[in-house]
Formats: C-alpha cells, structure tokens, sequence
C-alpha cells in the first residue's frame, strides 16, 4: 500500500501540470528507487511500472463497465468537458493515436477510457456528446471510447487507483483562485457555481496504459514543451507503447 501511495505522488509531481520528464526523474529516484523513462526527450516522459490494477465497476456512456477492460490494451486518461485547457489537448494527441490504429486495423485490440474529473456538475449526456463531437469518426471505425461518470465516491476510487490528483477550485470575479475540497457536497457545488466565475478541477494530466491482462505498463506524459509544441511526438510514444503491448497479446 506504502508503494502504490508514493506512486500517486510520484505521478502526481510528474503529471499533475505538466512538470518536465527531468524533474520526473529526479522525483521518482529520490522516493521510490530508480524509475525507468525510456524514449525520455524534451517533449515526453515515459515512467515503465508493472502492477495488477484493481477491477473496478461504474458508469460510463456506454452503460455499465468494469475497468480495466480486460483483453484489450486500455489507455486511460483524467478529463472534463469544460476543461480550459490539457485535456483537449489530450484528446488532440489520441487524435493522432486512433488515426494510426485505424490506419493499421488494430482498433479492436484498444479501448479508451476517460475517467471524469467534475463529478461536481458534468453528466454522462456531456460526456457523450464531447466524444460525439471530438471522436465521433473514430467510433464509427470501429473505436471504443469510454467515459466513465459516476457517484464521487466512485470516482474518488477510480483516481486513485489510477494515481489520478484531482482538486477542484473556483475562480473568483477579479481573478482570485480558491481551492476547494474534494469532497464538495451538491449544496457546495451549487453554492460555488453560483458565487465563481469558473468552477474548475485541476487535475493530473497524461496517459496510463493498461496491459490485457490489467497490468499497469506505463504512464506517459507531456512535458511543457510537449503539450504545446510536441503532441506529434507524445502521440508517437503512445502508440508504440500500445502497439508492443497488442503484440505481446499475441
């Protein structure tokens, strides 16, 4: 339990608003012993794990599902639909990711699975119609992409065993920025929604990938340059990353 709890600091201080592949390094050497980066470059981290991660059953668009989903390479990812900013550069960089799966017929060795971060206001109707609008083609070759909203207890499950940081926060009218509990109550949400401007979520940004046997492989992330100048080079280390695993399969 001690390891995998420094493990979700460890991602946490790696990915949580895009920190270098560098500091990731020293981050991880300092706690945990030395983690493997491999391919790491100015515009990519590559942290190589390998634990059993835990079955876990919630709601997603496409009905009831039991992550991880086993027999398929799962990518999974922190999103909202309201986010500012990461994760649609996240979805940018999968763009890329499904395009090339597609190309290569592999579309049904993989699943995509979003975990929602704003159980706070979000719906599952928000969320299917993002994907509608952002990957609505790749569904349509052949490409399962999940989004799992549900109860916050269950999210709170589901980001940590993903070693997800999730922390919500309102933007203020003049700029001021509160951070808020993550356990807001719906009177919160609500009171919140009506005194911010913006009632956000910060969150860990990047991508876990999930073996077919429910290994946690990888966790893959944007450095700053990356996000911004390098997506081309993040989706290329995801997909190689997910084409070694479709092959250990078999």
């Amino acid at each position: 339990m001690r390891i995998r709890y420094l493990l979700f600091v460890v991602l946490a201080l790696i990915a949580g608003f895009a920190a270098s592949a560098v500091a990731g390094l020293l981050v991880s050497d300092y706690i945990f012993g030395r983690a493997d980066l491999p391919e790491a470059n100015e515009y990519v981290g590559i942290i190589e794990l390998g634990f059993e991660v835990q079955e876990i059953t919630a709601m997603s668009t496409g009905g009831e599902v039991t992550v991880p989903v086993k027999g398929k390479v799962n990518i999974v990812l922190p999103q909202y639909v309201h986010c500012p900013d990461i994760c649609h550069w996240e979805t940018s960089i999968l763009s890329y990711v499904l395009e090339r799966l597609v190309e290569e017929g592999l579309q049904d060795k993989v699943v995509i699975i979003t975990l929602g971060v704003n159980p706070y206001y979000e719906t599952l109707e928000d969320a299917r119609n993002y994907l509608q609008a952002r990957a609505g083609k790749f569904m349509e070759q052949g490409i399962t992409w999940l989004w799992i909203q549900d109860d916050l207890g269950t999210m709170k499950k589901l980001w940590a065993e993903y070693r997800f940081l999730v922390k919500p926060y309102c933007v203020k009218e003049g700029g001021e920025v509160l951070d808020l509990p993550v356990d807001l109550t719906p009177s919160d949400v609500e009171r919140y929604l009506n005194e911010c401007e913006f009632l956000g979520v910060n969150h860990t940004g990047g991508f876990a990938i999930i073996d077919a046997n429910g290994v946690y492989r990888y966790f893959i992330t944007p450095t700053d340059k990356g996000w911004v100048d390098g997506q081309r080079y993040v989706a290329e280390a995801i997909y190689n990353k997910v084409v070694q695993l479709i092959e250990e399969m078999g």
